[in-house]
C-alpha cells in the first residue's frame, strides 16, 4: 500500500495530532501531501510519493474565485468508551476556490470529497484542555484527513482586500485552558461572533444555526 516518507523536516502530528508518519496513503488525500503545488514545493518539500503511486487530479468543481469563502469544517472523533459520541473537531477556513457545487459535493460524503481539493487557510484551537493554544496554518486542505473529514457549512464570503483583518480578529480570539466547558468549538463560534460583529460575515448568524447547520451536514454525511 502506498506511503508517505518524510525526509529531514519536522513530522505532520504537529500539525494534525492524529496523523501517524506509517499511516496509508488510501487514508489520507491523494493530493493533499504529495504532490500539490502548493504544500509540497511551499510547505512540504520534504513529502516524496513511493515509486509507482499515481494521483487523481483537482475535480474541475474546485475553481479559483474572486472572494474567500469562510467555512466551518468539523472532523470525526469517535466514540467514548461508553459509546458516546465525541465532540467533533472544528476548524475555520478561508478558501480561494470554493463554489456552491463543490462545497456542496464535499458535504456529501466520502466517496465526493476524497475527489475535492479545497484549498484555503486554517484557523483553528489545537490541543487538548491543558494545552489548547491557537493555530493558522497556510495552504492547507480542508479535505485533508480522509477519515475523519465530515463535510461543512459555508457562513458567507470575504473580499481578499479584508483577509488581513479577518485573520488579526481571529488572533485576538482569547484561547481558554482548564476550562471543562471550553474547546476548539468554542473557539469557532467566539471567532465567528469578532468577524460579524466587525461586518466581515451576515449578522443572522448564530451559534445555533452554525451547531444545526452542521448536525444536519453529519446526518447526511454517507461514509
Amino acid at each position: 500500500m502506498a506511503r508517505l516518507k518524510t525526509k529531514g523536516a519536522p513530522p505532520l502530528s504537529e500539525l494534525f495530532p492524529r496523523w501517524r508518519g506509517n499511516t496509508p496513503l488510501s487514508r489520507l488525500h491523494s493530493t493533499r501531501l504529495a504532490l500539490s503545488p502548493l504544500l509540497s514545493v511551499r510547505r512540504y518539500p520534504y513529502l516524496i510519493p513511493l515509486h509507482g503511486t499515481s494521483y487523481p487530479s483537482m475535480s474541475d468543481l474546485c475553481v479559483p474565485t474572486h472572494t474567500l469563502t469562510l467555512c466551518v469544517a468539523h472532523y470525526w472523533r469517535g466514540r467514548s468508551s461508553d459509546g458516546q459520541r465525541l465532540p467533533l473537531h472544528w476548524a475555520i477556513f478561508l478558501i480561494s476556490n470554493a463554489t456552491v457545487q463543490s462545497l456542496r459535493a464535499s458535504s456529501s460524503g466520502r466517496d465526493a470529497a476524497e475527489q475535492l481539493d479545497h484549498w484555503g487557510t486554517c484557523y483553528q484551537a489545537i490541543g487538548n484542555i491543558d494545552t489548547f493554544a491557537y493555530s493558522r496554518t497556510e495552504y492547507e486542505c480542508m479535505e485533508i484527513l480522509a477519515n475523519a473529514y465530515r463535510g461543512c457549512l459555508a457562513l458567507g464570503n470575504i473580499d481578499p482586500d479584508r483577509s488581513a483583518e479577518a485573520e488579526a480578529l481571529m488572533q485576538q480570539v482569547v484561547v481558554h485552558r482548564g476550562r471543562e466547558d471550553w474547546n476548539c468549538q468554542s473557539w469557532v463560534l467566539a471567532a465567528v461572533d469578532k468577524l460579524m460583529a466587525n461586518g466581515l460575515l451576515p449578522p443572522h448568524i448564530s451559534s445555533d444555526r452554525i451547531r444545526s447547520g452542521l448536525e444536519e451536514v453529519l446526518r447526511k454525511w454517507k461514509s
